[in-house]
Formats: structure tokens, C-alpha cells, sequence
């Protein structure tokens, strides 16, 4: 992953505690995950829906495509975010391999539903077309694995040139970490590490100041690079495990 013109920086923190107390105000009844075994946030508490839709309001974004449909619960949360001056000029578009939850997409005709690959060139040219080329903010939810993930945000965020980026599952497992310690060694102050600040527990979610200017590119190097690194944490753990069980 290169980047050119990365001198531009925000007040990544600054951004992301407005956006929590700007969602703390809205109400999100109707926006909770689907399946019966999601726990509903306790009162004052900011979760991830909450703070997406914070993010929306605050800074004003209107174009805006999700990676990752699942149930719904995001992408009608950051519909509910929207600004009401900005909701009839909004672009709201989701991408998932496959449709869930029709039902639970009453009353939200106006978030378009992409079904299929996200990295496919058919889905991307929709994505294009309904986005008119530019984004706001890409949220990404799918496919935790090293390569997936890297692919999504080089190909979307080279692309598209959304503000920011925002990442869930960050910590879901060494490959999603891997990803995200590549991303804050390049990017340095504009990647932040919000995981604490929305109680994500052990799974993570982070947030990147991507820039207009900022240029992203997919190297096959990188990823040989980032799979000797996976390969060697392996060793080194399992070193770890054979130290520890000898000591028995």
C-alpha cells in the first residue's frame, strides 16, 4: 500500500468525540442488528451504530457505501444519521454476496442494495454510478481476512476518495490486526484506533482520515510482505506454546 500527499492531517480524536455525543441525541429505535442475541446498548452508551450515525450528522456526509450488508442494522443507522437537510441529495448504498432481512428494509427504499462481490467490476461500476464517483465514507464489515480487506480498501478507497474510512473487527484476529498496524504505520495520526471509545471489546473497530488527494495502491509485495509477517507471529507463538509446555 503507497500513499502520495499523505501531509494533509484532522483531529481524528476531535472528530470522533463529536460524532459519539452527536449520536447520543439520535434516535436509532428500529436500527438495533437483527438476530435476537445482539445485546441493545445500555443508555449513554455510544456502540458503533451510534457513532456512525454521529459521524454522519456531524460531519455532514452524504455519500456513503457499505461493505457488508449483514442484517441492516449499520447502514439504516447511518440513515438515520443523516443530516434532514442532506437526506434528499444522499447516496446510501450497501454491498453484500447475498440479501437478508428484506423486511427489516421497510421504510429505508432509499438505501440501495447491491447484491454480489465487492470487488467485482459489475458491482463496483453500480457503486459508481449511484455514488457518481465520489464517497464520503466507507464503512467495511465483510470478509475479516488479510487479503480481503486490503483489496477492499485499495480498490474502493483509491477509487472513490471517501473522507474517512472505518474499519470494524479490527482485532478479530491477527490477520484483521496485521491489516490495521500496516495502516497506522502508513498513515500515522490519520488512522485511529476508536476501539475503546465505542467498548468494542476484544473484535475492534478503527477510523481513517483517507483525504481527497490521497492515493492508494494494491502491491502484490505488500501482501507477501504482510503474509511473512503472519508467518513469522505464527512462529514465534508457537515457539511461545513449546517453551511453556517444556516448563511443565
Amino acid at each position: 500500500m503507497k500513499n502520495k500527499n499523505n501531509n494533509c492531517k484532522v483531529d481524528l480524536n476531535a472528530i470522533c468525540k463529536k460524532a459519539v455525543g452527536e449520536g447520543l441525541r439520535i434516535d436509532l429505535s428500529g436500527c438495533q442488528y437483527e438476530e435476537p442475541s445482539y445485546p441493545m446498548r445500555p443508555k449513554g452508551v455510544c456502540d458503533y451504530y451510534c457513532f456512525l450515525a454521529g459521524l454522519v450528522r456531524s460531519e455532514r456526509l452524504t455519500s456513503i457505501v457499505e461493505i457488508g450488508t449483514g442484517y441492516g442494522g449499520s447502514i439504516k443507522a447511518i440513515s438515520t444519521g443523516l443530516h434532514p437537510d442532506d437526506r434528499s441529495s444522499s447516496a446510501l448504498i450497501t454491498v453484500d454476496i447475498e440479501q437478508k432481512n428484506k423486511a427489516g428494509f421497510v421504510g429505508f427504499s432509499h438505501i440501495k442494495r447491491i447484491t454480489g462481490d465487492a470487488l467485482n467490476r459489475d458491482v463496483i461500476h453500480k457503486v459508481s454510478e449511484y455514488t457518481g464517483g465520489s464517497v464520503d465514507i466507507l464503512f467495511i464489515d465483510a470478509n475479516h481476512t488479510y487479503l480481503q480487506m486490503r483489496r477492499y480498501i485499495a480498490v474502493y478507497a483509491n477509487r472513490f476518495k471517501p473522507r474517512f474510512v472505518v474499519i470494524d473487527d479490527i482485532h478479530f484476529s491477527w490477520f484483521t490486526d496485521i491489516l490495521w498496524k500496516e495502516l497506522e504505520l502508513n498513515l500515522g495520526e490519520n488512522a485511529l484506533d476508536i476501539t475503546d471509545l465505542l467498548l468494542r471489546g476484544k473484535t475492534g473497530i478503527g477510523i481513517v482520515y483517507w483525504g481527497q488527494r490521497q492515493r492508494f495502491y494494491w502491491h502484490y509485495s505488500n501482501y507477501i510482505t504482510g503474509i511473512l509477517n503472519i508467518v513469522s507471529r505464527c512462529i514465534i507463538r508457537m515457539k511461545r506454546l513449546l517453551s511453556i509446555s517444556r516448563s511443565k
